[in-house]
């Protein structure tokens, strides 16, 4: 694609940001449109259309048009993820509310595994362009089965209309938040500087680089489930996020002063395993703690602070690479981000006791 466009690293920077800088200013509003009862709505237009941005963005010709579509992209994507559960979390019980979320997460997974292994090959046998076009068909058959099978949710309450301020005023708010950023920074981090540590630090050739990220993935696509049964299990969401957070605190240690060839893949699956481990219960923890009319509202804001991670927490990684001259400190930084969120743990395992929040 350089070679094609001319884009410098810059340009390349800024198609990757610009997604998900749309796709974060439009949580709340779409979550709020969600409650509103207009979930299976956006779904319907969100899912064809992020489709056939996708298929436009293989016939771009400069950066001007790769940037627009990137961040209508961004507006698409975000009709379909808040909108899905607040679907699920009119038709599932809550007790299996862990589970059923905790398939989109090994979903992502299953994505990124699938991206990973046929996107480079496709690329090589028919060029970027058409490789974009051969990955994206089989999702017109997603779009048909959302079609057929997604039910209308119909509004919660006529009171559902207003912006509900109050739960910005919460505390339970602000601590779900937090472990939210810390818990896709994370995970955005590892994605992009995973292959380059492997590479620059241990070793590898570019192959066993990208063999490290598909380690990652596969590790998520089952950790995922195991959460959200562990969450059933222990009949309590808080309780595995915190977990989740002490194991990868002690992983991101770890790694930070010791960077052995064997332990280092150990320490990938770990990474995979236990930040994809909170997924389903970091959402499925929301309808238990917030009124009917408000949980897409909640999960739009929620979902807005974790992309916010995903945009900060690499860059301050790459920013303490360049300034101290190792990943060590990085690593570190990563650390006491998800210490952190385990320390809040403790008071989220109290209100998740406690049930719905008064307002």
């Amino acid at each position: 694609m350089k070679q094609d466009l001319g884009f410098n690293f810059a340009g390349f920077g800024i198609i990757a940001a610009i997604f998900f800088l749309s796709y974060t200013l439009m949580q709340t509003l779409v979550g709020r449109a969600s409650d509103n009862g207009h979930a299976r709505r956006l779904i319907m237009i969100g899912l064809p259309t992020l489709v056939s941005l996708a298929i436009l963005f293989s016939g771009i010709q400069n950066l001007l048009e790769a940037v627009t579509i990137r961040i209508l992209a961004g507006v698409a994507a975000a009709m379909i993820f808040v909108p899905a559960l607040r679907v699920m979390s009119r038709l599932v019980s809550r007790r299996g509310l862990n589970t059923s979320i905790a398939l989109i997460g090994t979903s992502i997974a299953a994505g990124g595994l699938y991206i990973s292994l046929v996107g480079p090959k496709l690329g090589l046998l028919f060029g970027w362009r058409l490789a974009i076009v051969i990955l994206m068909a089989p999702t017109f058959i997603v779009c048909l089965l959302n079609a057929r099978f997604v039910p209308e949710t119909g509004r919660v309450s006529s009171e559902s209309k207003g912006f509900p301020s109050w739960v910005l005023r919460k505390k339970e708010t602000w601590i779900l938040g937090y472990q939210q950023f810390a818990r896709i920074g994370v995970w955005y981090t590892v994605t992009i500087w995973l292959p380059t540590f492997f590479t620059t630090m241990l070793g590898y050739n570019l192959v066993l680089g990208g063999a490290a990220l598909t380690l990652f993935s596969v590790s998520g696509m089952f950790s995922s489930i195991a959460g959200g049964r562990l969450a059933n299990r222990f009949s309590s969401a808080s309780k595995v996020i915190m977990l989740s957070f002490v194991a990868l605190t002690i992983t991101m240690a770890v790694i930070a002063f010791y960077s052995g060839s064997l332990i280092g893949w150990v320490l990938v699956a770990a990474f995979g395993i236990f930040d994809f481990m909170p997924f389903g219960p970091i959402f499925a923890i929301i309808p238990k703690l917030y009124d009917e009319d408000t949980i897409g509202f909640v999960t739009g804001f929620e979902n807005m602070l974790a992309n916010f991670g995903a945009v900060v927490v690499p860059f301050l990684f790459g920013f303490l690479i360049d300034l101290s001259g190792s990943f060590s400190v990085s690593w570190l930084l990563i650390a006491f981000m998800c210490l952190g969120s385990s320390i809040l743990g403790i008071p989220a395992i109290r209100f998740e006791k406690k049930g719905l929040i008064a307002h």
